[in-house]
């Protein structure tokens, strides 16, 4: 009887997750048919300045030569490398590259349903999860576009599932996985280069203490876990010290990227813009000029400007640390908060529709409703003594807030990744809300 119920489960998921990968799939195919319409397939080699330099780097990987150094120093090796392979396997044709993007970011919505069902083990909890992920308009305009976000959203969301897996399973290969998908993913975008420590906090709000378990059978338990744990993050250590040494021997910085220096860099400058009202832009464009008028410069390098990077962040940050902070955390809540504004590019003919739309959205502060339904769902898990679910959730949001305070003018792609916790905590929040409301019908 027992197998046959595990039976009937795995072929219940199996069928929601078909249903899943093929609506999600044919979403992304009907909006892609609809911006092949407005602007041609042509348009998609340099929709956005990103793209057109993603496509630079891949170019280089592909002749072997460096032209694009300095994007790939920008940006890193990994979705560059990632275009390169499928050009060389399928051509320099845009379509399967868009192909390929809508069939990872479909895999997406499926993992969501397996992330959930792990967390939550409640099928209806990881069907509106997953569904949430599936309409998702910045997933679906992301998905059709050449851009980073698709497949590093997908790298995070199996890095996360497959360690949670690992965890429940106490097998090594599974923390090996964990950390290799992680460590590809802080290649192709370098804003997961610090969530090896949420790592660790998941690793030991994993650690037992059950009460009917031996003292030594808890202690040989939890010493395995932590070691295993320790294999995921040295994995993502040595891919981020690996690639900054390559960085130190080209550039002379020691870092994944130069956009490490540069976030702070945008904090400081943001700051002095709301001390004496200098645009931010211009504040760093007077920090290089003032440095090449000192030197009798007409040109700086990458090493200088991340020098002056850290230098003023780090001077800023002594000189006026209250007003750094609210300026990284103002940053933070405009970027958490953000509309998708990709449909501009990819849906030109609709662009004034669309403008109208987003002022409906900001004038009725309809763009905050994610934010407000997250933290609900959060505070409600707490209350349902969800205690170690909430904590996973939690540390997903929170990780993004805190790292998306270092840029702007990003729209919501750069707070993407935190969908991942939206769509679980909103899900939780729906589903207990159906339940209460038909448990009172029901009753009546």
């Amino acid at each position: 009887m027992a197998y046959s119920k595990t039976f009937n489960q795995k072929h219940i998921h199996t069928i929601d997750l078909t249903l899943i990968f093929f609506i999600a799939l044919v979403l992304r195919l009907i909006m892609l048919t609809f911006s092949v319409e407005q602007s041609g397939f042509d348009a998609f080699w340099s929709s956005t300045v990103d793209t057109v330099n993603y496509f630079s780097i891949a170019n280089d990987f592909l002749d072997g030569t460096n032209y694009a150094e300095r994007f790939l120093f920008i940006f890193g090796p990994g979705f560059g490398a990632y275009l390169a392979l499928i050009m060389t396997v399928c051509g320099e044709h845009i379509f399967p590259i868009l192909f390929i993007n809508i069939i990872i970011s479909a895999s997406s919505c499926c993992l969501m349903y397996l992330l959930a069902n792990h967390l939550f083990h409640n099928r209806l909890v990881s069907i509106i999860a997953s569904l949430l992920m599936v309409v998702s308009y910045t997933a679906i305009s992301l998905s059709i576009i050449v851009l980073s976000d698709t497949l590093f959203f997908f790298l995070f969301l199996l890095s996360l599932y497959t360690l949670l897996t690992g965890i429940q399973k106490n097998r090594r290969l599974y923390f090996i996985c964990s950390g290799l998908f992680m460590g590809y993913a802080i290649l192709v975008r370098s804003i997961g280069q610090f969530w090896f420590v949420p790592i660790a906090i998941i690793i030991l709000l994993s650690l037992t203490y059950h009460r009917t378990m031996k003292v030594r059978d808890i202690y040989n338990y939890n010493k395995e876990i932590i070691q295993k744990g320790a294999i995921t993050i040295a994995i993502i250590l040595i891919v981020i010290c690996t690639v900054s040494i390559r960085n130190y021997t080209v550039h002379n910085v020691f870092a994944i990227t130069s956009t490490a220096s540069g976030g702070l860099a945008n904090v400081a400058a943001f700051t002095y813009e709301l001390l004496d009202g200098t645009p931010r832009r211009a504040v760093r464009t007077q920090w290089y000029n003032d440095f090449m008028e000192e030197n009798n410069r007409e040109s700086i390098t990458e090493k200088e400007m991340h020098i002056i990077n850290q230098k003023k962040a780090i001077t800023t940050f002594l000189h006026h640390p209250i007003t750094m902070i609210q300026s990284h955390l103002l940053t933070a809540w405009t970027n958490a908060n953000e509309i998708n504004s990709l449909n501009r590019i990819l849906f030109p003919k609709t662009k004034k529709f669309a403008i109208k739309i987003e002022h409906f959205i900001r004038n009725y502060k309809l763009n905050y409703s994610g934010f407000i339904l997250t933290i609900l769902g959060l505070i409600l898990l707490a209350i349902n003594r969800h205690h170690k679910t909430m904590a996973i959730i939690a540390l997903i949001y929170a990780y993004y807030f805190v790292m998306i305070g270092s840029y702007y003018w990003q729209g919501s792609r750069l707070f993407f990744p935190a969908e991942i916790a939206s769509s679980l905590s909103i899900a939780y929040l729906l589903v207990y809300c159906f339940q209460k409301i038909k448990r009172r019908l029901y009753n009546t």
